[in-house]
């Protein structure tokens, strides 16, 4: 189909090049020959008279112009993406609907499973998936690659909305026979400790560190680990701490011989957030799985 001159499917091998920057991992990106990519590459460029995108070295650039295209042809295209997914109503029970998901691995240690139960109980033909909570997670958020973030408001995005869900507190774990430290810390006691952190942004800070930068003080991080699961598995024979949330600090000294310590800093509670994309807001499986979501959330247990 053509609307002014322009074939309407190559919007899509247009979209695939400027943000993989590879004909060949575009070619792949949208399941067409590497040849065909290329042919569509040079009708693009004559039919908007500019490169489009060039070769760099081993990576290919695009253009000012090319830039320019960037937003507002992934724009159109999520628009016609949204509108194939549209029914006249919404049932679960028949719906195949895919949604994507990025969260933390403490919330799905915490409630994800339960989630994900309940969901599949209900919508047996959907299909979720979860992706790691990492540094491009923002990026694929606003292109719309992802439909929902389940994350600590710190470090969610304004340009979104968003909904509170729960509020979470800190606390220490430490091995059950640490030596260094009693039933309590001091906040000196606590700065003078090894820690083990885990990394999440750019800057190489999770939002516990956010948190505690903000009130001045800066942690001793001996080890740091990717994985937030993993991590108190290394404070176990040693002498080291680690600072996490208090319903994780729990689940995890039932399971390991590690031992809770309240945490010295005065430290705001953290609220976790459903966050979604701004095209999804009439969305009606999206407002369903948000509404199952708080549900299954408002169970978890005080802190």
């Amino acid at each position: 189909m053509r609307l002014n001159r322009l074939d309407l499917n190559q919007l899509v091998c247009l979209d695939a090049l400027l943000e993989e920057r590879s004909v060949t991992k575009a070619a792949k990106r949208v399941e067409i020959g590497q040849s065909a990519m290329s042919l569509a590459l040079g009708r693009l460029r004559e039919y908007f008279v500019d490169d489009i995108v060039v070769q760099v070295g081993r990576t290919m650039v695009p253009t000012p112009f090319g830039q320019g295209l960037a937003r507002p042809v992934h724009d159109i295209l999520m628009q016609i993406k949204l509108l194939t997914e549209r029914r006249p109503g919404f049932d679960t029970g028949l719906s195949d609907r895919t949604i994507n998901i990025v969260t933390s691995d403490y919330l799905t240690e915490l409630f994800f499973t339960d989630l994900v139960r309940r969901a599949r109980e209900m919508a047996p033909k959907m299909k979720f998936v979860l992706h790691d909570l990492n540094r491009s997670v923002m990026d694929d958020f606003d292109r719309g690659d992802i439909d929902l973030l389940v994350i600590p408001d710190l470090i969610s995005s304004k340009d979104h909305p968003s909904e509170f869900l729960f509020e979470e507190t800190l606390s220490c774990v430490i091995w059950e026979h640490n030596t260094r430290v009693g039933n309590r810390l001091s906040l000196q006691e606590y700065l003078d400790l090894d820690h083990v952190t885990t990394e999440i942004d750019d800057a190489g800070l999770t939002t516990i560190d956010r948190s505690i930068q903000r009130l001045g003080y800066v942690r001793r991080s001996q080890l740091n680990v990717p994985n937030i699961m993993l991590a108190p598995k290394f404070v176990i024979g040693t002498q080291m701490i680690m600072t996490l949330q208090t319903r994780l600090a729990r689940l995890l000294t039932n399971n390991l011989p590690l031992r809770m310590v309240p945490c010295p800093l005065n430290v705001p509670p953290v609220s976790e957030v459903v966050q979604w994309h701004k095209r999804l807001g009439r969305d009606p499986a999206i407002t369903w799985f948000c509404g199952l979501l708080k549900d299954v959330s408002s169970e978890l247990e005080t802190v």
